[in-house]
């Protein structure tokens, strides 16, 4: 994986979060449990 792509998933992983965040906030969706997956694989699966 090159850096461009690190660069673009990584800010879709963080643009996604927030977007979700503040919809759990809302009360539309239920907050996501980060603690409970590791970053890299979550990460690793995306790509």
């Amino acid at each position: 994986m090159t850096g461009i792509e690190f660069i673009v998933v990584f800010c879709l992983v963080a643009v996604i979060g927030f977007a979700w965040s503040v919809l759990a906030d809302m009360g539309h969706v239920e907050p996501l449990e980060v603690r409970d997956v590791p970053l890299l694989e979550a990460a690793d699966e995306l790509i």
